[in-house]
C-alpha cells in the first residue's frame, strides 16, 4: 500500500520501462533480450533507450542476423508462435527475467523458470498466483 492505493492499482500502472529503470541487474549481465511481437512499438523503443542508458546491450529477435530453418530471420512472420517459443527459450535460460503483467506469455516462462530453480522465478511466481488469487476474489479484473 503506497500513500492509500491498492498494491493491485499499483502493480497496474508500473510499467516495464519504469521497473528497468529501478531493476537490481545482475553486474555480469551485459546483454538484454526485449522479447517482443511489436519492436517498433514506442514502450518497446523508450525501453530500449532506459537499458542503453544503463550501458547494456539491447536487442530484440530482429536484430538477430541468423537464419531459422533456412530463412532469414526477417522472413519469418511476426505471428506470435514460432518466434514466441523461441524467445521464451531464450527467456527460461536467461540469467535474469523481468516478465511483464498481466501476460500468460511471461507466467510460462516464469513457471518453467522455477521448475528450473532460476533466480527470483519462485518469488515472480507466487506473486503472480497470489494477485491472480486476489483479484478472483474480489470478482475484479487484473489490469
Amino acid at each position: 500500500d503506497q500513500q492509500g492505493v491498492p498494491v493491485q492499482e499499483l502493480a497496474c500502472d508500473l510499467k516495464t520501462e519504469s521497473v528497468a529503470e529501478a531493476w537490481q541487474i545482475p553486474s555480469a549481465i551485459k546483454h538484454v533480450h526485449i522479447a517482443t511481437n511489436k519492436p517498433k512499438d514506442p514502450r518497446v523503443l523508450s525501453l530500449k533507450s532506459v537499458l542503453l542508458l544503463r550501458n547494456l546491450s539491447v536487442w530484440t529477435w530482429e536484430d538477430l542476423a541468423l537464419p531459422v530453418d533456412s530463412k532469414p530471420v526477417e522472413s519469418l512472420a511476426r505471428d506470435g508462435s514460432l518466434i514466441g517459443v523461441y524467445e521464451q527459450i531464450l527467456a527460461i535460460e536467461a540469467e535474469a527475467f523481468l516478465p511483464a503483467w498481466p501476460s500468460s506469455w511471461d507466467s510460462t516462462v516464469i513457471d518453467q523458470r522455477a521448475w528450473e530453480g532460476k533466480r527470483n522465478a519462485e518469488w515472480q511466481s507466487q506473486f503472480i498466483f497470489n494477485s491472480t488469487a486476489n483479484w478472483s476474489s474480489k470478482g475484479s479484473k487484473p489490469c
